[in-house]
């Protein structure tokens, strides 16, 4: 039976794609979510047309009816958290005078989730796990673990980088998909969806494919809990082989049908922008991102525009092209700067001169070289407060958004350009001061490593990364996390060149001391 579901992975997997949406091509698929994204406000205003009508069906509802209109309120209003909250609370509040504790713990499951996209994480995943013993049928229990599943598969892309986070919502995830095994029914997408999970724990790929396609297959679009779920999770997968076209056509399904439906359609379309990136489709990559970006400020679901933020760079080219008038201000900060390099160069010219001057008296020439060094820190001190407060600047710009100032839209944006293009200019004016003053630097290092794992001299006065680390050690910079502030690297990746570069010593316990006592010449 096994050897059965791997080969029907093999089969889905080489039909389902050019299958799924009646053999659309990606291209007309990416027309159809360009046109779709141009009258986007005709299917919300379909969708609000929807709400109000089941809301004006409220006063004529029959009374044991109305949990569940008032639940299916809720669940419509997608991009509005404080009404569904509103309605959700309604539900619960019904099924709990009618004593349907069960149905009644849904409703604050689903209140929790709302807790989460808007950034109370904590307390929204405490809310939702203390609802699951308030649970009493099988069709309480599908609904509250699939709710989970989804929840869980949301917040993974937050805590990407904290191994030990990711792991806990992994395990809850999978939690999640054996108790939906038990309750979902046969032959749903649901059921689907939690084998599919079950198998990617386990490493079975191609029966997690299957299943997923399998998924996908059965589920109709009303279903849009499951619908964009499947269809990013295969998107996901085919990036992950490193088949980007498949991936573009199922993360532009799912985009595709959050417009048609009216709901937010930020993390599709921001997947699809990434992957059209790498296929080199460069306007609509930009676009799409931008759009997902601006979807996610104007929603303020804070969990959707956390998982945005590594779009920025792209976007900021955008806005960037469209509207040079904007980067005046980096100029005005880059002049800053220039005159800042041009004063630590007239410093160390003179340091230079004295230098000449007291050559004869070693203790004084020592001492010299000291207060060059000295300059040179203070330097890098005063960058990186200037760093800092092009930090603290961009930080000021997405309260702004959030706050509904769209009018700076445009200079938050471009604060992060701001940093990358401070960031490189500032080492390229270290590498030259620091070279000027350690002009025999590298083959002083490279006597200090073994002769087949030689540094390169530098091309052009610029140090690679390795010997940049070194030369922050040789100032007395040690701390890997001032080194990384300085570098624009994470404190991980200092850390890993600093091992790399020690198992390179021929003295590997001694190698940074060695490289502080490097002489100035």
């Amino acid at each position: 039976m096994k050897h059965f579901f791997v080969f029907l992975s093999i089969i889905l997997s080489a039909q389902v794609l050019f299958a799924a949406d009646d053999n659309l091509s990606l291209n007309e698929l990416l027309d159809d979510i360009d046109k779709s994204l141009a009258v986007r406000d005709k299917y919300r205003n379909s969708r609000q047309a929807k709400i109000n009508e089941l809301k004006d069906r409220i006063p004529t509802t029959p009374t044991d009816s109305l949990g569940k209109l008032y639940s299916q309120i809720a669940s419509m209003q997608i991009w509005r958290f404080d009404t569904a909250r509103v309605y959700y609370r309604k539900a619960h509040d019904f099924f709990e005078s009618r004593g349907d504790h069960g149905r009644a713990a849904v409703m604050t499951a689903q209140l929790a989730v709302l807790q989460t996209a808007v950034g109370n994480i904590p307390e929204g995943i405490k809310t939702f796990e203390d609802a699951e013993s308030q649970l009493s049928t099988a069709e309480t229990k599908e609904r509250y673990y699939l709710n989970g599943l989804l929840l869980y598969e949301r917040l993974l892309p937050i805590y990407a980088d904290d191994i030990a986070m990711k792991e806990t919502y992994l395990n809850r995830r999978y939690r999640m998909a054996d108790s939906l095994e038990v309750y979902a029914p046969a032959h749903t997408g649901a059921l689907h969806l939690a084998k599919a999970t079950k198998y990617e724990r386990d490493k079975e790929y191609s029966l997690m494919l299957a299943e997923l396609n399998e998924a996908f297959s059965t589920n109709t679009r009303e279903k849009e809990e499951i619908y964009n779920p499947v269809a990013m999770r295969l998107g996901d997968y085919y990036r992950l082989i490193n088949k980007p076209e498949e991936a573009a056509y199922y993360y532009g399904l799912a985009a595709r049908n959050s417009l048609k439906k009216g709901t937010y359609f930020a993390r599709p379309l921001q997947s699809l922008g990434l992957v059209l990136n790498s296929l080199g489709d460069d306007d609509r990559s930009i676009n799409y991102m931008t759009e997902s970006f601006n979807e996610a400020v104007s929603s303020n679901n804070r969990l959707r525009a956390m998982q945005l933020m590594n779009t920025f760079p792209l976007i900021n080219e955008a806005f960037r092209a469209h509207h040079a008038e904007d980067i005046r201000l980096i100029w005005i900060l880059s002049i800053i700067l220039g005159i800042a390099i041009i004063a630590i160069g007239y410093m160390a010219w003179r340091q230079v001169q004295l230098g000449k001057r007291l050559k004869h008296k070693d203790f004084e020439l020592r001492s010299n070289n000291e207060n060059k060094i000295s300059n040179i820190s203070q330097f890098l001190t005063f960058c990186s407060n200037y760093l800092e407060q092009l930090h603290t600047f961009n930080r000021t710009a997405r309260r702004r958004i959030k706050a509904g100032q769209l009018e700076d839209l445009y200079s938050m944006i471009n604060s992060n350009q701001l940093v990358d293009v401070q960031t490189r200019e500032f080492l390229q004016s270290f590498d030259r001061s620091f070279l000027h003053v350690f002009p025999s630097f590298v083959d002083n290092v490279n006597k200090l490593v073994n002769p087949d794992q030689l540094f390169i001299q530098p091309v052009k006065s610029q140090l690679s990364t390795e010997l940049r680390i070194l030369a922050f050690i040789r100032l007395g910079i040690k701390d890997s996390n001032r080194i990384a502030h300085f570098m624009g690297l994470s404190i991980n990746t200092v850390y890993t060149y600093r091992n790399k570069m020690k198992s390179r010593a021929n003295d590997r316990d001694n190698f940074e001391t060695n490289i502080e006592m490097i002489d100035i010449e």
